[in-house]
């Protein structure tokens, strides 16, 4: 391996595509064009809630702002560029010239180490090794994050709009990112032979390179979410009656998500029990079986996140979806909401921040789950309801939110 070359800037993908110099070979599969959608924000009226948690909703809204009433999707691509390199577990995407394609960089915002990140490029810092050249074809799917959620919705979900693109190989991190992926993949025949790996800070070059930009994007898009559903699982879905009352009890098996185990979760348990509800640990079924399962589903329980996004994307539209949130997230997106007043003209795009305050744009990713959840809702005819667990003070070292099961049960009778 050698050490990777600083790039010579950064490009946006709109701009390479219409760009006459190009000296390379590009074609783009899938094109979303930017475009203004509603957002109701965490109050809206659709979610149902119990009187004192929308009184809650209302006196956070008082004193930090309210959300802005809209927001804007920024232009996807699926996209496949001769002689790409792949940037480690970042997603980023450098030309066969040597620009950084901007939009591939929606996951490089974390600041924790988790991934490199621009500056590292263009300041050469954090041993970026390059392994080489793939004669091939390869699809980017390397994601720095942990949970089954944005496995399912960062890197694989993005993958159908790819599905008629010859593919050689899949390119993964290694460690979760690949063992979910192996997971995932099994449901479109593909054998782990074609998943290939990569440590957080090795580059590859491949003969022709196709990507989603930006991931984080294309499930907030009603097409993406219709598109899963016919591509993915209409096809499979069974014809059984719709029954079945579920808690997805998340966080067991994936260290990641260890936060969502509730601190009384052991009389939350024997709640939902008396109440008929099955138990179910989602982290213990095949792609295929999820969508057997929650096909069957007419409520399903969870904790936000990534359990809850089998419930969205697998289950009835008419199944009714309950989720359970930490009180905390919401004053800390309320907080980040303040941050943006000045920015409510602009799109709200999680790239690194030294990209997207030059560009007119703002890093907001903890926001992201919340648009997930509105998108969601517009196309769904079921109830959702949510109510909000709180955390313990810090002080006392536990650091699980607690369901109040008073509160519980009387969202569940609101709703019958």
């Amino acid at each position: 391996m050698s050490e990777m070359k600083p790039i010579r800037g950064i490009k946006w993908f709109k701009d390479i595509v219409n760009d006459p110099n190009r000296q390379f070979g590009l074609q783009v599969h899938q094109h979303l064009p930017e475009k203004k959608v509603p957002f109701r924000g965490p109050g809206f009226d659709s979610i149902i809630r119990l009187p004192e948690q929308n009184e809650f909703l209302h006196t956070i809204a008082s004193y930090f702002g309210e959300y802005a009433n809209e927001y804007t999707c920024p232009e996807a691509y699926a996209a496949t560029i001769e002689n790409g390199t792949i940037v480690g577990n970042s997603g980023m995407i450098i030309t066969p010239d040597g620009y950084l394609i901007a939009e591939t960089a929606s996951m490089t915002g974390y600041l924790d180490g988790r991934t490199p990140t621009i500056n590292d490029l263009k300041a050469h810092t954090n041993n970026l090794q390059w392994k080489g050249k793939i004669e091939g074809a390869v699809l980017s799917a390397a994601n720095p994050n942990g949970g089954y959620g944005h496995h399912l919705l960062e890197s694989f979900v993005p993958m159908l709009w790819l599905d008629d693109v010859d593919i050689d190989f899949i390119h993964t991190m290694s460690g979760q990112n690949y063992s979910m992926m192996v997971h995932l993949l099994k449901a479109m025949d593909i054998p782990e032979t074609c998943i290939i790996q990569s440590s957080q800070n090795e580059c590859l070059t491949a003969s022709s390179v196709s990507f989603f930009a930006p991931s984080s994007f294309f499930l907030m898009r009603t097409e993406t979410i219709e598109m899963v559903e016919k591509r993915l699982v209409a096809p499979r879905r069974p014809d059984l009656p719709q029954t079945r009352k579920m808690y997805l009890d998340t966080g067991v098996n994936v260290s990641a998500a260890h936060g969502r185990v509730y601190a009384n979760i052991a009389e939350f348990r024997s709640l939902l029990h008396d109440m008929h509800y099955e138990i179910i640990d989602p982290g213990r079924y095949t792609l295929q079986e999820k969508i057997d399962l929650f096909s069957q589903a007419s409520r399903i329980i969870s904790p936000a996140q990534s359990g809850l996004y089998n419930g969205y994307l697998f289950a009835p539209q008419n199944a009714d979806l309950i989720t359970l949130i930490p009180a905390e997230s919401l004053l800390h997106n309320a907080f980040q909401n303040r941050q943006l007043a000045g920015y409510s003209d602009c799109p709200i795009y999680p790239v690194y921040p030294e990209l997207c305050f030059s560009h007119g744009y703002y890093m907001h990713l903890n926001g992201v789950g919340r648009y997930h959840m509105d998108a969601f809702n517009s196309v769904r005819t079921g109830k959702v309801a949510e109510l909000y667990t709180p955390k313990p003070a810090t002080f006392t070292g536990q650091h699980s939110p607690t369901v109040n099961l008073s509160s519980f049960a009387q969202l569940l009778e609101s709703l019958e």
